[in-house]
């Protein structure tokens, strides 16, 4: 059996704002785009990513940029050309740092590069990155290291090598880095644990850990899948699951979250639309860990992302950026993500880092059975954005 499960963030997914015709939700569709792509590109085994990551990094080479290079972007990944829109956007669904969530945003550059002072300034406005520099080029082993323990104090300690060997070279000009950690108990704890079986496909079925507990949920079905919020301590985030019915792949189900009419990606954005409901409910304890480099997964042929591409050729126009731009390209996205779930509650960290290189007791309503592969997210309610998004297919893995 497969789940899917969200950890959301609920603020501004109600709002539509237009300025100059523009309209500042462009974070939220790019964000849930980039969501739906990374899932459906990965679909053997288990799965967790923080698209809300991806997203911020993406952006962070986005302001870099000019010229056709930027007319590109703005095509393939729905961002607006006007950049008080842009920047309003990106605000609207940046995090706020909590006792449960924090966020990190960073840039180290060569100072051979000559960033502008301009490209810093917008990056801290937009973004909320603290651009600091040290000389990339002439100790490259060095910087990687350094990055690792920025990422890693960032993210408690979980993260220890998002910045693989030679990945920083004496030609990397940028790394763009961030980090996203969640951490909240239940609403109201789960009763306990016992081995149940948890069928994995249609001849495969396994014994594993497994809770149990009577909660009230937010429910619904749709598309063929029972759609479960788990309520969270933290009420500005939630937990939400995506059951496909018995016999009903998961991949299908995460095919139905592309489609513009989706009510399943409709009610993980809008939980509070989830009718209220007691009910019996076992679901697997699980510990996920996913490392990705996702230029492969990103520049695709056909693109999921028409105009992404160019950024990963040197002949892209990064003269926002830096003075000494020609001939920078993006080398390599790197993200990697831990999702935790048991009784108590959810704890999820996921960092991404970009390199930039120069070319050279009560009768429940309801029983719920969490015994197959579903979905899972983490969702931010008040700005209507996807923090983290995984899968499970095979919760002993």
């Amino acid at each position: 059996m497969m789940l899917l499960f969200l950890i959301v963030n609920f603020v501004a997914s109600a709002c539509f704002i237009l300025v100059s015709g523009q309209n500042e939700n462009f974070a939220q569709e790019t964000n849930s785009k980039l969501m739906t792509t990374i899932l459906n590109s990965h679909p053997e085994g288990n799965v967790a990513f923080a698209p809300f990551g991806i997203l911020v990094g993406v952006a962070s080479v986005y302001e870099g940029t000019a010229g056709k290079t930027r007319e590109q972007l703005q095509t393939g990944l729905g961002f607006p050309p006007n950049d008080q829109v842009f920047k309003a956007g990106m605000q609207l669904i940046r995090p706020k740092n909590t006792k449960y969530a924090a966020y990190a945003n960073m840039i180290t550059v060569a100072k051979s590069a000559k960033v502008k002072s301009s490209y810093g300034t917008r990056i801290k406005n937009v973004l909320g990155s603290s651009p600091f520099q040290f000389e990339l080029g002439q100790k490259p082993e060095n910087a990687r290291k350094s990055i690792n323990q920025w990422v890693s104090k960032n993210s408690d300690g979980q993260i220890k090598d998002l910045m693989p060997s030679g990945s920083v070279t004496p030609n990397t000009k940028f790394v763009l880095a961030n980090v996203v950690h969640y951490k909240s108990e239940w609403a109201k704890f789960f009763d306990g644990t016992e081995s149940l079986p948890f069928k994995v496909d249609e001849s495969t079925e396994i014994q594993t850990q497994t809770m149990f507990g009577t909660p009230n949920v937010g429910y619904a079905k749709a598309d063929n899948a029972e759609i479960i919020e788990l309520p969270l301590v933290d009420k500005d985030h939630t937990f939400v699951l995506v059951l496909p019915a018995q016999g009903q792949e998961l991949e299908a189900t995460l095919q139905t979250l592309e489609k513009s009419d989706s009510k399943i990606l409709e009610y993980i954005l809008k939980p509070e639309a989830l009718e209220q409901t007691d009910v019996s409910l076992t679901m697997p304890k699980f510990k996920v860990e996913t490392r990705f480099k996702l230029k492969e997964t990103l520049n695709v042929d056909p693109p999921q992302f028409p105009g992404l591409g160019p950024i990963f050729d040197a002949t892209a126009n990064f003269s926002r950026m830096a003075e000494n731009s020609n001939g920078m390209y993006v080398d390599e996205i790197h993200h990697k993500a831990i999702v935790s779930v048991d009784e108590k509650g959810v704890e999820a960290v996921g960092a991404t880092g970009l390199s930039i290189t120069l070319y050279s007791a009560f009768e429940p309503d309801l029983k719920i059975d969490v015994n197959r592969p579903f979905a899972f997210f983490i969702v931010n309610k008040p700005n209507g954005i996807i923090l983290f998004a995984g899968k499970i297919k095979n919760p002993e893995k």
